[in-house]
């Protein structure tokens, strides 16, 4: 909550919009709502952004799964669409390019 010292907790909208999350609208969308839904809550904070993460990471599976097996239409298809789908969203998932997120 250092990034967010200046602000009134929870912060409103139109403060959100003209801090740096302004530039960032999905997270400051989910700051917004966590804060309203759990006030004074940096624990409630970390586990929503952690499971929209993992939920993020679940349709990344999905997607990937879905066009390898689209593609790739041999017998093996649908254990490799399998593998390669979960290699991806698990390094997908592992190193975000923003740590922001599950931070």
């Amino acid at each position: 909550m250092a990034d967010y010292a200046g602000l009134p907790f929870p912060p409103s909208w139109s403060m959100l919009r003209a801090s740096s999350m302004g530039s960032r609208p999905p997270a400051a969308v989910t700051l917004a709502a966590s804060l309203s839904l759990f006030p004074n809550s940096l624990a409630a904070l970390h586990a929503v952004n952690v499971a929209i993460h993992f939920l993020v990471g679940l349709a990344l599976f999905g997607l990937v799964r879905r066009m390898v097996f689209l593609l790739a239409l041999g017998l093996k298809a649908n254990r490799q669409a399998t593998l390669l789908a979960f290699l991806s969203a698990a390094l997908w998932a592992v190193l975000p390019l923003q740590t922001q997120v599950v931070t």
